[in-house]
């Protein structure tokens, strides 16, 4: 790799990275998800009561009752309250208990959020509050999985096509929810209805109301409240994922200028943040929380369910601050809910352990970057096959010269085969980057270990450098190594693995093409191979690791260590060498061939002079 692209891998932004798999990702949603629904849903059977009862009847004017009642019944309808007497008219009664019946009705109506509250544990009791926590935990499932792992999945694509690192959470924000929200809409319908007042007479009112509601109007009916969901969730993600991400990044730099990082871990910057964020979107999108509500719960007896001409009613009758109904209790519902999702998410993400194997999602070099927020280096990730094997006289090395960038090929003519000692080499596979710097560093070591001790160093001494050093650092050194040499033992091949483990093998394939490279091994490796039988089987297997991974490609470089001497065979074979394709162009140049040829009479028609008739 030339020093130019070494500089151009440190300057560049670069993709952000994770170590943990869809399915980890599903399941750290889905545990944040549970656990925030048990904390938030009291808070949503709180807002949908008091966005859902009636509109306040300040020009009515409650008058005494005729008959005296034992007891009133408060029946939660959207319809003026019923009060139902148990006891006929005593003619004796005090005008006071008249007075103290009129006075309960009138404190039926619900005041404000702790007098929901309050009420609903009086009337109905505690777990009253957490109505409807099975549909919202059975929502939780495709909403947390299509949302959070789509998110994250359409953020990083977007990265990785240059779009800024400001708009693509914006825009990952708004088709993940749109999806998500789509696709759970009925069962919102139902969660909503399930904490409104039909939900006071149990789940079996709830259904029969929705099948009532599907006969009424289709199936279609289920969707009712898409439109003001679509008009509040959306936006609010677009505004949510952009607004958290600036306001963590800002977060980490200020801690990061006052020294104040080592104070709050990673769960905690997000808290903060997805709370903050969570806030300020929730005041913004609230009216159309109020629409969707009241067009889900009584949608029946309402005479329009278009959202602007529902919100316009809604702001004659009550005015501007009947659209921020219920508004405190749900903006302390999404700023808890937003704040304990991404925290945990965050949290459960980076816990989990990282899959096993060769996998470039391994390597972890960007992790504390990005937890900070900052900028990530544009290391160049090589789609490699490198091979190595042990055959009579000594070690032959092999690897393609493709360096590739996600789906850009970064360099035809890279070299990943690299200089550790004048008998020993190494083949390196991951980042192009972190394989030249370990090698050029171990060979400075090891020409160190020579001037002291006035020998040169075994291949199983370069081999331990580099695994202490890999394993120091714990995948943040993205290098995968295969090294071969000569030294007095005789001929050595090791891999070094990127956390450390090495092997000593009489052939090793590595890389995304090692696959197809291994089986030639497998089906042509023998014992005590002459030289150019080992340099063809090598050069054949990063042949078949070109032809058959996207990410190989190129040329074929070749290293030949032997006790006498070594021999570097740069660009040994050209597999993908593109040339001028004459021997099979049978037709001179400038004519145009034909396949078919076909002699047809052509028929003559004549036609007599017209006649002059001037």
């Amino acid at each position: 790799m030339s020093k130019n692209q070494k500089t151009l891998n440190v300057a560049e932004g670069s993709l952000p990275q994770r170590s943990a798999t869809p399915m980890q990702k599903m399941f750290s949603a889905f545990s944040g998800s549970l656990i925030t629904s048990l904390f938030t849903t009291p808070f949503d059977v709180v807002k949908v009561r008091l966005q859902a009862q009636d509109l306040p009847m300040s020009n009515v004017k409650l008058h005494s009752p005729l008959i005296t009642c034992r007891e009133v019944l408060f029946v939660a309808r959207n319809m003026p309250q019923q009060y139902v007497c148990l006891y006929p008219h005593v003619s004796n009664q005090t005008p006071t208990l008249g007075c103290v019946t009129a006075n309960a009705a009138t404190k039926s109506r619900f005041n404000g959020t702790w007098d929901v509250a309050v009420k609903i544990v009086r009337n109905e009791g505690i777990t009253s509050l957490w109505k409807g926590l099975s549909p919202t935990l059975v929502m939780s499932v495709p909403t947390t999985v299509i949302y959070y792992v789509g998110y994250d999945y359409l953020r990083d694509t977007l990265w990785k096509w240059k779009y800024s690192e400001n708009y693509s959470p914006m825009i990952a924000g708004f088709v993940a929810r749109t999806i998500s929200v789509t696709l759970v809409s009925p069962l919102e319908l139902f969660r909503t209805r399930m904490q409104g007042p039909e939900g006071i007479h149990g789940i079996r009112n709830v259904i029969g109301g929705v099948q009532n509601l599907v006969k009424t109007n289709g199936v279609s009916s289920l969707w009712r409240g898409l439109e003001p969901s679509l008009l509040r969730d959306v936006p609010f993600s677009a505004l949510y994922w952009t607004g958290y991400e600036m306001i963590k990044r800002n977060l980490n730099n200020y801690l990061k200028n006052h020294n104040l990082e080592r104070r709050f871990n990673e769960s905690e910057v997000a808290f903060l943040s997805g709370a903050t964020s969570g806030t300020i979107c929730a005041i913004i999108t609230q009216p159309f929380d109020v629409a969707k509500t009241v067009r889900q719960v009584n949608g029946n007896q309402m005479k329009t369910t278009n959202m602007i001409t529902m919100m316009k009613d809604i702001i004659q009758k009550e005015g501007y601050r009947g659209l921020f109904k219920g508004g405190s209790v749900r903006t302390t519902k999404i700023a808890i809910s937003c704040a304990l999702m991404i925290s945990t998410y965050e949290m459960a993400t980076n816990v989990i352990p990282p899959k096993g194997g060769f996998s470039f999602d391994n390597y972890q070099r960007n992790v504390a970057l990005e937890q900070k927020g900052l900028a990530l280096p544009k290391a160049i990730k090589t789609g490699t096959t490198i091979v190595g094997l042990v055959y009579k006289d000594g070690i032959v090395l092999g690897a393609d010269t493709r360096a590739t960038e996600g789906p850009i090929v970064a360099d035809k003519n890279c070299e990943k085969i690299h200089y550790l000692a004048p008998n020993m080499y190494c083949c390196g596979a991951g980042t192009a980057a972190d394989t030249e710097y370990t090698t050029a560093l171990i060979s400075s070591q090891l020409e160190l270990h020579r001037l002291t001790t006035g020998r040169q160093a075994r291949v199983v001494t370069a081999m331990t450098m580099l695994k202490q050093m890999l394993f120091r650092y714990q995948g943040h050194i993205g290098a995968h190594l295969i090294v071969g040499g000569y030294d007095v033992t005789g001929p050595n091949l090791f891999t070094v693995h990127a956390y450390g483990s090495t092997d000593k093998l009489p052939y090793v394939t590595m890389g995304s093409g090692s696959l197809a490279a291994i089986s030639i091994f497998e089906s042509r490796w023998t014992k005590d191979m002459e030289r150019q039988d080992a340099i063809d089987l090598v050069k054949d297997a990063i042949e078949a690791g070109i032809f058959n991974d996207l990410g190989s490609g190129s040329n074929v470089d070749v290293v030949v260590l032997t006790k006498e001497k070594t021999e570097i065979l740069r660009n040994y074979a050209k597999p993908n060498e593109r040339a001028q394709k004459e021997q099979s162009y049978k037709y001179k140049r400038g004519t145009t061939a034909f396949l078919k040829e076909s002699i047809r009479d052509l028929v003559i028609v004549t036609e007599g002079e017209a006649m002059d008739i001037s």
